[in-house]
């Protein structure tokens, strides 16, 4: 019974280990990135290594946002949950980018270009 207990508790824990926060197929040795646009979908692109790895003696302020800017990102990202969330989409409004977030944005944008389509579609047998 302890053997059925520890090999179901490590298949689990291994399970749930990973994080679904990586690149589809991802190589080791590469570096990736990816930023949040509101108009775009939220994908990875390859990035140079170099450019990610920070020097420790130059680390200074001015590398990252302010708190002023970092507080407007957060109330833009704030409304704009609260559109998908008011559009229904499944999400909580929380100010912070989520899987949830995430999923919901890509759905509102290709809902946005089939909806564009049609138009399009529409206003081409006029």
């Amino acid at each position: 019974m302890r053997f059925l207990f520890l090999i179901t508790f490590f298949f689990n824990t291994i399970l749930f280990a990973q994080t679904i926060n990586l690149p589809k197929n991802p190589k080791a040795g590469e570096c990736y990135s990816r930023k949040f646009d509101y108009n775009k979908p939220y994908v990875w692109k390859k990035v140079n290594c170099d450019s990610i790895k920070r020097n420790k003696t130059k680390h200074k302020d001015s590398i990252l946002p302010s708190k002023r800017e970092l507080v407007k990102r957060q109330l833009k990202l704030t409304k704009y949950q609260e559109k998908l969330k008011g559009l229904g989409y499944k999400l909580e409004v929380t100010g912070m980018l989520t899987d949830q977030t995430i999923k919901a944005h890509h759905k509102y944008l290709k809902a946005v270009a089939r909806k564009a389509k049609k138009l399009e579609r529409k206003n081409s047998k006029k």
